[in-house]
């Protein structure tokens, strides 16, 4: 049970209590843990901005932004400060196991991005060129052998999930998933998906120290083995990966030839591995289908931008990377669908530092949670 003076002090006393937003949300966590179990954290928190407006206090310590300069402020670099932590409640490593690229601590990631960064140089990628080509060049072929010109309907969204986790899987492990090859899911893959509502699940218990036993206790038992048995499959793909002697260049290769005392621990490399596929291929895929929506909603879009790649590319065989890194309205549509349909809505925490700082012009007291997307 919540206690009256705990809510009287969130409410009343709490040094957010200038802060505009709904009573129960400056009173406990429940509101926003509800919404956000529901999948609808980015829709409710787009209604709060709308209401109360560019700032807005969603949790007892937790403000929403919804401004650039803000977005700057959090995320940003400022002349003379180090960048605002990661919210270390928000940026676990699984139980057991070694923080990611993406869940390491501010010198954690600069010593992993030295070393991953060889990976995605623009070498490396041109590199990787006819194997992406390979794969793409496979979803087209499948789509016009499943559509029968246009008169079959089938989910785009599964067909963008197959085609970006084949690519990335091969690009990783130096094997693809064959997704696109047996035009479905395959396990590890379906398995990836409900981790990642586990891991939702499970975040919820940092916002609750007193109760983390009792919520996990109450998490349902598939859950915990779904995220068990996920962790186990990226630890044996790495495995696998690591044994295998290959003249091939995947991201794997780039990584253990740069690897020294001052890389990664093979526990690493697995969070890391992990990390990679699910930002690489779910991200991609989520994104693409947001633009197919938005452009069969807009007719004269979508008819400029057929028009600007088939006017650069008499034939599919000339489209290259560098060749479409060169068409603007394609690069713009790219952007606008990341702005309309962003992959990750609802904003990435951070933790304002034990001096406290400014964020849009105002002074932010310490250890309060940061969020910020451009939602309108």
């Amino acid at each position: 049970m919540l206690s009256c003076g705990y809510i009287v002090y969130n409410v009343y006393l709490h040094p957010l209590s200038a802060y505009p937003g709904p009573f129960w949300s400056a009173a406990t966590h429940i509101p926003r843990v509800r919404v956000l179990l529901s999948g609808q954290l980015s829709y409710h928190v787009l209604e709060l901005h709308e209401k109360y407006g560019d700032v807005v206090r969603i949790g007892p310590n937790e403000l929403s932004y919804n401004n650039a300069n803000a977005w700057k402020d959090i995320y940003g670099f400022k002349q003379g400060q180090t960048q605002l932590p990661k919210d270390p409640n928000f940026y676990t490593a699984p139980p057991g196991g070694a923080h990611s690229i993406i869940t390491a601590d501010t010198a954690g990631h600069t010593r992993m991005r030295r070393l991953v960064a060889h990976a995605f140089s623009e070498k490396a990628l041109r590199e990787q060129e006819p194997l992406m080509k390979g794969y793409i060049d496979l979803f087209i072929q499948r789509l016009r052998e499943n559509c029968d010109n246009g008169k079959n309907k089938f989910d785009i969204v599964s067909w963008y999930n197959w085609t970006t986790f084949d690519l990335i899987g091969d690009l990783m492990f130096g094997e693809p998933f064959d997704c696109l090859a047996d035009m479905n899911y395959h396990p590890w893959v379906r398995i990836l998906f409900e981790s990642i509502k586990a891991a939702t699940i499970f975040s919820t218990t940092s916002l609750f120290p007193g109760a983390q036993t009792v919520i996990m206790a109450l998490a349902p038992k598939k859950l915990i083995e779904t995220r068990d048995y996920h962790q186990g499959l990226t630890v044996q793909k790495v495995k696998t990966r690591l044994d295998r002697v290959t003249d091939r260049a995947d991201f794997m290769t780039y990584i253990l030839r740069h690897n020294d005392e001052r890389g990664m621990s093979v526990p690493e490399i697995e969070a890391t591995a992990n990390a990679i596929i699910i930002a690489g291929s779910e991200t991609t895929a989520t994104l693409l289908s947001g633009v197919t929506y938005y452009l069969l909603k807009n007719e004269g879009v979508l008819k400029k931008l057929v028009k600007e790649i088939r006017h650069s590319f008499p034939t599919e065989e000339e489209i290259t990377l560098i060749g479409v890194g060169k068409l603007k309205y394609l690069l713009a549509v790219l952007d606008e669908g990341l702005r309309m349909y962003p992959p990750v809505p609802v904003g990435l925490p951070r933790k304002i530092p034990a001096q406290g700082t400014i964020i849009n012009g105002q002074w932010v007291p310490p250890k309060v949670r940061l969020l910020s997307a451009i939602l309108s």
